[in-house]
């Protein structure tokens, strides 16, 4: 595949609930909180934006009529993809093939998302990715992440990597299928402790770090500026 994950652009959205669960979730928390926030005429950027589906559900809703959207991803593929999923959205000011670590922005931005992405690249960069999105955004700006994080002991990482593979099993995946995917963990993506989030996201100089969600090895972040 020409993204990090070993789903196409057109397949991913329909076959990832079977592999993470309570996926489509992570979106309605992150739409949510956004809410919450109670942002005016804001601009948001969504890195590793996939097939866009975040942005493409915050457009269809109440509230985000006056919010503009920049969208960023290093998958060629999956830009491509969403770009033809938004396509004549005048919401929409750009789209850039290129991740985290090398966004070019400063601040900008009242939000930055980053959905199940970071936990891609290894952890030198992923330091380097968290503090470009803490630049690109402007004081008070929000940082939001879900990311597959690791458990802090090997009989935890035990536990939890049976019930993800019980969940799969349960929603069609082969045992095959089940052994592959789990067998990714710190080869095609590489977890870190929660402790070890907040402890990047505090030396990048973010003043409110809090978990809003966690769910099997799932968690969802935000960030103050």
């Amino acid at each position: 595949m020409s993204n990090a994950t070993p789903m196409s652009a057109e397949e991913y959205d329909a076959k990832i609930e079977k592999t993470i669960p309570f996926y489509t979730e992570f979106y309605k928390q992150t739409i949510d909180l956004i809410k919450a926030l109670e942002f005016r005429n804001a601009k948001w950027l969504d890195t590793g934006c996939g097939t866009g589906y975040l942005i493409s559900k915050a457009i269809s809703l109440d509230g985000f009529d006056e919010f503009q959207f920049v969208l960023c991803d290093p998958s060629e593929e999956m830009i491509a993809f969403t770009k033809n999923t938004l396509a004549g959205n005048k919401q929409v000011l750009d789209f850039c093939v290129c991740g985290s670590q090398q966004l070019m922005y400063t601040d900008e931005f009242n939000i930055v998302t980053a959905i199940q992405s970071h936990h891609y690249i290894k952890y030198d960069d992923r330091v380097i990715a968290v503090k470009k999105c803490y630049e690109a955004l402007k004081e008070n700006g929000i940082f939001i992440c879900f990311e597959n994080f690791a458990p802090n002991c090997e009989q935890s990482k035990s536990i939890v990597m049976n019930r993800w593979g019980r969940y799969q099993s349960k929603h069609g995946k082969s045992d095959i299928d089940v052994k592959t995917h789990l067998m990714r963990y710190g080869k095609n993506y590489f977890p870190i402790t929660i402790a070890e989030h907040f402890r990047i996201l505090r030396n990048c100089g973010f003043r409110v770090i809090e978990i809003f969600w966690l769910s099997y090895m799932q968690v969802g972040i935000y960030a103050i500026k």
